[in-house]
């Protein structure tokens, strides 16, 4: 396992692994009696966020900026290839 600095995701990767390499396998995994079950999908499924009408419209337009960088970053690259 590649050394990773979020656990969540370090336990996702040691589900993989589990399943014996197969992602698509994680999500109907039986052994409830692991304790990391709960994080298999790499996710904490205890950090539920309550979020207002304004933060979650914050939210969309920090992500639509996001994903707007995202691809003029794209577009970049492609333009020099």
């Amino acid at each position: 396992m590649a050394n990773m600095k979020n656990p969540v995701k370090a336990i996702h990767a040691f589900c993989v692994d589990c399943m014996g390499g197969h992602e698509s396998y994680i999500k109907t995994c039986t052994t409830e009696t692991c304790p990391l079950h709960p994080f298999r999908m790499g996710k904490n499924p205890y950090l539920k966020r309550e979020m207002s009408p304004e933060q979650i419209e914050e939210f969309r337009q920090r992500m639509k900026h996001y994903r707007e960088v995202q691809e003029q970053k794209k577009l970049k690259e492609n333009q020099y290839e």
